[in-house]
């Protein structure tokens, strides 16, 4: 079950991501080191959000990577993003 609700995220993240190309997202380092920071310190109710924000960043960068040959840190990338889902879905289950 668990790993069906992390595949739903992910996927669900991924179609944003695909119907919202160019969408002017800041994808640097820093602020996604910020994205997260923030994320990690908000309330339970904004936690959720903020997380899905952060994976559907990450997705967008996974496949920016993946177009320029990169599968390798695609790969890791997703992994960040396989995380995220998994703190949503605790956030979900509290």
């Amino acid at each position: 079950m668990r790993f069906l609700t992390t595949a739903v995220v992910i996927y669900t993240l991924s179609l944003t991501c695909a119907c919202t190309p160019g969408s002017g997202v800041d994808d640097s380092p820093t602020a996604l080191a910020a994205l997260q920071a923030k994320a990690d310190q908000a309330q339970p109710r904004d936690r959720c959000f903020l997380y899905a924000e952060l994976g559907s960043q990450m997705t967008d960068i996974a496949g920016k990577q993946l177009n320029s040959g990169d599968s390798e840190r695609a790969s890791e990338t997703l992994k960040l993003v396989q995380r995220y889902a998994e703190k949503i879905q605790m956030g979900v289950c509290r």
